[in-house]
C-alpha cells in the first residue's frame, strides 16, 4: 500500500468496511450482502466498484479442524460458508483488478488486544470510534465491529509490513 492509497476495504464473516485513510473517522461499516446462505458477489462487487478501495483485506477462515470431535450439523454449515464466501470474495477482488490480502482473525484480534469475546471487539470498535454509535450500537453488530477493526489493523499494519 502506498502513501497515495484512501480507501481500504475490509470483508469480514459477515459485514464489510470501508476505512478512508488520514481520518480514522471517515468510516463506513455495511452488513455484507448474502444470498442462499453465501455472500452474494455481484452485490459486493457492486459496491466495491462504487467505494473505489485501493486495497481490499478478507478475513481468513480458521484453518479445518479434525473431524475427530463430532460437530453439530448448523456449526460445519456456518464453517462451510465462510469459507465459500472467503473465495467468492478473492475471486470478486481478482476480478475487480483490485490488490486483495488475506488476515486471520488471530492476527488482528491479537494486535488490538480482544479475545474471540463479541464484547471485547464490540467494546474496542466503540472505544475506537466513540462518534460511530449509529454503526455499533448495538450487540448483535459485532460483525460490523469485526470488519471496522479488521479494516483499521490493515491500515496500521500492511503499509508498514509493505515499506520494509
Amino acid at each position: 500500500m502506498t502513501n497515495e492509497s484512501r480507501c481500504i476495504a475490509a470483508i469480514g464473516r459477515r459485514a464489510f468496511a470501508f476505512l478512508f485513510i488520514g481520518d480514522h473517522d471517515a468510516l463506513s461499516v455495511e452488513d455484507a450482502p448474502i444470498r442462499n446462505g453465501l455472500l452474494d458477489g455481484v452485490a459486493l462487487a457492486g459496491r466495491l466498484r462504487a467505494m473505489r478501495p485501493d486495497i481490499i483485506v478478507i478475513e481468513k477462515p480458521q484453518p479445518g479442524h479434525r473431524i475427530a470431535v463430532p460437530q453439530s450439523r448448523r456449526h460445519l454449515d456456518t464453517v462451510f460458508a465462510h469459507r465459500v464466501s472467503f473465495g467468492i470474495a478473492q475471486g470478486v477482488a481478482a476480478g475487480l483488478g483490485v490488490p486483495s490480502n488475506e488476515i486471520s482473525s488471530t492476527r488482528w484480534r491479537r494486535h488490538f488486544g480482544v479475545s474471540k469475546n463479541i464484547q471485547a471487539v464490540h467494546l474496542k470498535a466503540l472505544h475506537t470510534w466513540p462518534s460511530r454509535v449509529d454503526l455499533f450500537g448495538k450487540e448483535k453488530h459485532v460483525v460490523r465491529a469485526e470488519a471496522a477493526l479488521l479494516a483499521l489493523y490493515a491500515a496500521r499494519c500492511l503499509s508498514r509490513e509493505e515499506s520494509r
